[in-house]
């Protein structure tokens, strides 16, 4: 039975359809219950108790990122019109921190590459430099 049958069957005998599976973060029972008593917590805070608070991440950004194959197309009469993707073996990549808040905006920190973000360097570097001039910014309007 080949595949194109199976599918027939599935979707006209069974009436089934397929589906693309949504990513869900892994949490462990732990991590769920922090994430519920952090909301509770939370529950009531009016606007003016989000004022006072600082999100902050850092993402890795992969320069000369290959497309995706699958929503690369070109239009063209013949193949041979096609240029091709011109693609990178280990493309260089960069770490950036950046913060916002109601109150301020952050300058993106690039991380120097090979460094290890640990405690030390997040606080001499990043809180103590880029998070507390933007917090200083936003004091001196």
């Amino acid at each position: 039975m080949g595949k194109s049958t199976v599918h027939r069957i599935l979707k006209d005998t069974k009436q089934l359809k397929t589906y693309k599976r949504q990513k869900q973060p892994k949490l462990t029972e732990r991590q769920k219950q922090n994430r519920l008593k952090f909301c509770k917590d939370k529950e009531n805070w009016t606007a003016d108790d989000w004022n006072n608070v600082m999100w902050s991440d850092e993402s890795p950004f992969e320069l000369m990122h290959a497309s995706n194959v699958q929503n690369d197309r070109v239009w063209a009469s013949d193949s041979t019109n096609v240029p091709p993707n011109e693609t990178v073996k280990n493309p260089p990549k960069v770490m950036v921190w950046g913060m916002m808040s109601c109150q301020a905006l952050s300058d993106l920190h690039f991380i120097p590459p090979k460094q290890t973000v640990n405690a030390a360097y997040y606080v001499d570097n990043i809180l103590s430099k880029t998070c507390l001039d933007a917090v200083n910014r936003k004091a001196k309007r």
